[in-house]
Parts: C-alpha cells; sequence; structure tokens
C-alpha cells in the first residue's frame, strides 16, 4: 500500500498483520492505540497483542484489496455466528428432498443467503460494507 492507502486502512492492516502473526485478535478494539500527528502518518502508540509490534514497512507490504478481503472475511464469520438461518453446503441444499416455498439457507459454499422461490434456489443480494 502506498502512504495515502495505508492512512485508510492502518487499524485494519494492523489487525491482518496480527492474526497472521499470533493468535486471532478477541478484541479488536483493545488491538491498538493509534496517535496521528496530522501529518498523515499514523503511528502505533500501544500495542496489546501477543505478536510483535508491527512497522510500517511490514503493513505497507499488504495490498488495499488483501486487508479489504481479510476485513470481509471477519465480517462473514460474525454473520454466520449471529445467523439464525440454517447454515448449508451447496451438497448439504442440493439433498433436500422437498423444500418449502420461501425456506431461506445461508449456503456456505457461496457465501450468499438463499430462498427457495418458484422452485428454484434464488440469491439474495445485499452487502456487506
Amino acid at each position: 500500500m502506498n502512504d495515502p492507502e495505508l492512512f485508510s486502512n492502518f487499524f485494519n492492516a494492523c489487525l491482518v498483520y496480527a492474526e497472521e502473526k499470533g493468535s486471532p485478535v478477541t478484541d479488536p478494539d483493545n488491538l491498538c492505540v493509534l496517535k496521528d500527528d496530522g501529518d498523515q502518518k499514523i503511528r502505533i502508540a500501544q500495542w496489546n497483542h501477543d505478536s510483535k509490534q508491527p512497522t510500517t514497512d511490514q503493513l505497507k507490504s499488504y495490498t488495499a484489496l488483501q486487508v479489504n478481503n481479510k476485513i470481509k472475511a471477519k465480517r462473514w464469520q460474525v454473520l454466520l455466528r449471529a445467523s439464525r438461518l440454517p447454515l448449508m453446503t451447496l451438497a448439504e441444499r442440493s439433498s433436500i428432498p422437498n423444500p418449502l416455498e420461501g425456506m431461506m439457507i445461508l449456503n456456505t459454499s457461496t457465501l450468499l443467503i438463499q430462498v427457495f422461490v418458484n422452485g428454484a434456489w434464488r440469491n439474495i443480494s445485499y452487502s456487506l460494507l
């Protein structure tokens, strides 16, 4: 990432780094304390994780796409834990002998919420952002 991208994604890059280098981050709000002196160069003032504190160059080594994909994956994990929809793979969904009209599932193979309508499974559009 370049400096402006890192400035916009600094905390998320720290989260990705911590998860790659140490144990899972269970309390993201307390991962680190960041300091901005107003010069668009954020610094880590305090690091609260079992991994070694990252350098700016280590955080810059990630691309914005890598960071965004990791964060989307974490949002999916939260959604899956909070979901009351049945979680099914494509194979499990296909093995339902007679799905009821209006039945909804969270398809873990495609990461889509699906509903059975007019004899077919349809994807429900939404965004996690």
